[in-house]
């Protein structure tokens, strides 16, 4: 089911404070609209009812995309994910993992809104998010050795506006410094090449980040 509430915020320009409805879960069935919301980023607008200004506000919620048995977690506190962790090691009072378990559902933790609507993006554009990771430390490798003065590096995935060609965005210091396509040929290497460590796509998770994909690849984060 989808769970919402109506809390208050501050506006950051005129400093009034008014309602704003956040979700804590959204299940995609049971509210369908929710689901592009989530995807066009208007479930984290706040339009200012005083000054007008149009702002986001984070918050953590569970994404149940029931129709493909997709479950991401997007936690903002280290509270929020340890309360996470203890219900996807069994301490689940309501009994709801159990089913999750039995329908091998792909499950994740995200920390950030990008990384969430990463997710999104890659399971909706049918690929294995632990392939697209190391595509992406790939490219970031590349990118940082023609680059060796950029700092604070990430890189986000996405599909172009045709939505035909996976890409990678490289993100230096907040600011956008160039994308890149991720070739085909390159995710079929890396799947071939690593999938003997990766068990079912819908048995692993719930963290597959960069970190996850330099100790796949036998790399320590300082190199």
């Amino acid at each position: 089911m989808s769970s919402k509430r109506e809390i208050q915020v501050t506006c950051p320009k005129c400093g009034k404070n008014s309602p704003f409805t956040i979700w804590s879960s959204i299940n995609t069935m049971v509210d369908p609209a929710m689901k592009q919301a989530v995807r066009d980023r208007s479930a984290f607008q706040f339009i200012c009812p005083d000054c007008g200004l149009k702002t986001y506000f984070d918050y953590g919620f569970q994404y149940h995309q029931m129709e493909d048995k997709i479950m991401i977690y997007f936690v903002d506190s280290a509270e929020d994910e340890k309360a996470v962790e203890q219900i996807l090691a069994g301490d689940d009072p309501m009994g709801m993992m159990k089913d999750i378990n039995e329908d091998e559902y792909i499950i994740r933790i995200v920390h950030r809104r990008n990384e969430l609507l990463e997710k999104i993006e890659i399971f909706d554009a049918g690929l294995d998010d632990r392939i697209v990771e190391l595509c992406k430390v790939h490219v970031l490798a590349v990118y940082q050795s023609e680059h060796p003065e950029e700092k604070s590096i990430e890189t986000l995935y996405y599909r172009d506006q045709a939505g035909n060609r996976n890409c990678v965005l490289v993100i230096s210091d907040g600011q956008k410094k160039g994308m890149t396509e991720i070739p085909q040929q390159l995710y079929d290497d890396l799947k071939e090449k690593y999938s003997w460590k990766l068990p079912e796509l819908r048995k692993d998770g719930p963290k597959i980040d960069c970190g996850w994909a330099l100790k796949v690849m036998g790399v320590r984060p300082e190199e």
